[in-house]
């Protein structure tokens, strides 16, 4: 039940170049297959005060679009950077398009179906969210896209602006250093009604690279040790307590004082997922799940100010319909009737009373002001 989820993501990602003159930094190059890629970032101007030291990773990417480097943040964000290493490293990524293009928002690849509905990952399975306090979804971040909750693959976007209510829905995993221009150019190129480029836009290559005495030498990666370490971490996380900032799966069912039912995942057979902490719950059953294990089961009541708050007079206001009004919102299927629905601010509300065109709104939640009971069960964490 989610509100049990207090709000709606406006949008998701899969969530889920029209110039030809030189970059300064790597250079537009137009429909270029064969392009060499340059490792000499030292001869060209940086996009970021950011200092490489020795150890940090880099990725070169070659398009056909000129060329671009990320900085991995291996550190903060080690099992998403392993994945994108580990893809690179095979070739994963050489001919796939950039699929999905927003001008003044991001470009989206990654993809070898180049529909938005494919990739994987090199653990076998979609992998778990992971945030940094840190990493934040700026201009020219690298994030991964998804379709909800921990299900990253190979799909991954470039911020073209600041997309800061991504924030902690997308893992950021890098940062453009160098070729922002060209990322910028890319963004600009001409889309369908689908956001997919009019023209084909290539990766040709990525390499992985490691900054050592000033300069880039080839990075040796152990994919089978990464793929390792993440499963046993994915075991000893189930394991262990829900504490906040942990994503779980959980079945319910919800009842009234007197035992009626109101909601149940049981019955749709699906459990809900949410990360605890993040708001996306009522409080009461948030903190319920907090120190519970998976196969855990408990019954808990909350009051209304734990649930969905204490019913409040002053959400239930008039509005003027008039009868153009009435005949327009039937049109787009919406009767103005005692008991039926309307958009507000606050989502659809219900009708308590019409009088000639005075139409009273009430905008509390239907769940406002009662004491409701729930029996969960923790079926899974991450």
């Amino acid at each position: 039940m989610k509100k049990i989820f207090l709000a709606v993501l406006a949008l998701f990602l899969v969530f889920s170049c029209s110039q030809n003159k030189n970059s300064s930094s790597s250079g537009v190059i137009e429909n270029t297959e064969n392009a060499n890629i340059d490792y000499n970032l030292n001869s060209k101007e940086m996009d970021t005060n950011k200092q490489l030291k020795d150890g940090d990773i880099v990725a070169f990417v070659k398009t056909t679009k000129g060329q671009f480097e990320i900085f991995l943040e291996t550190e903060k964000a080690p099992i998403t950077t392993a994945n994108f290493i580990g893809l690179a490293k095979k070739g994963y990524f050489k001919g796939i398009i950039f699929h999905r293009i927003i001008k003044n928002f991001m470009i989206q690849t990654g993809d070898p179906t180049g529909t938005g509905m494919g990739g994987e990952s090199i653990y076998g399975e979609k992998f778990k969210d992971e945030f940094h306090k840190e990493l934040k979804n700026n201009s020219y971040t690298v994030s991964m896209a998804n379709s909800g909750v921990n299900t990253n693959g190979s799909q991954f976007f470039i911020n073209v602006a600041d997309n800061n209510y991504l924030d902690f829905k997308h893992s950021v995993f890098g940062e453009i250093i160098s070729g922002r221009e060209n990322v910028l150019n890319i963004s600009k190129v001409k889309t369908d009604g689908n956001d997919k480029p009019e023209k084909e836009i290539k990766i040709l290559n990525i390499e992985i690279k490691q900054y050592k005495d000033k300069k880039f030498v080839d990075y040796d990666f152990d994919e089978a040790k990464a793929v390792e370490n993440y499963k046993k971490e994915e075991e000893k996380i189930k394991t262990t307590p829900v504490k906040e900032g942990d994503t779980v799966s959980v079945h319910y069912t919800g009842t009234f004082e007197d035992g009626k039912k109101f909601d149940s995942s049981i019955d749709r057979g699906e459990p809900i997922s949410f990360r605890v902490g993040s708001g996306q719950m009522i409080s009461g059953f948030d903190e319920a799940v907090v120190g519970m294990k998976i196969g855990d089961k408990k019954s808990i009541t909350l009051p209304p100010e734990k649930a969905y708050g204490k019913y409040d007079e002053k959400n239930v206001f008039d509005l003027t319909i008039t009868e153009a009004d009435k005949k327009y919102l039937k049109e787009q299927g919406l009767e103005v009737k005692v008991g039926g629905k309307l958009p507000t601010n606050a989502g659809m509300k219900k009708i308590l009373k019409i009088e000639g065109d005075k139409v009273t709104i009430d905008a509390n939640h239907e769940l406002a002001g009662k004491t409701l009971k729930f029996d969960i069960e923790l079926v899974d964490k991450k």
